[in-house]
């Protein structure tokens, strides 16, 4: 115990360090596996909706206005609040 209280500046830099890449290294581990599960979801995803049965196609009208239009009713659109007056 009394070996972690008087600590070298090596020894606490080396401590520093490998903190550090242990942490770097749980973060790139933990980076691999989020990307592994997404892609077992979006492989499950595509298998799924390759069982589907296909749409009708779009009329070319339809297919070249834009999104908000294809719907009968345009969504309202929301401005952003005024900021208050200082006076």
């Amino acid at each position: 115990m009394n070996d972690l209280i008087n600590i070298s500046v090596g020894d606490a830099a080396m401590t520093a360090l490998l903190g550090y890449a242990v942490v770097f290294i749980g973060i790139i581990m933990l980076m691999i596996l989020v990307m592994f599960v997404g892609d077992l979801m979006f492989k499950s995803a595509k298998r799924k909706a390759g069982k589907a049965p296909a749409a009708a196609p779009a009329t070319p009208a339809a297919r070249f206005s834009p999104c908000w239009r294809k719907t009968a009713s345009a969504p309202p659109r929301i401005s952003a609040p005024t900021p208050p007056t200082v006076r």
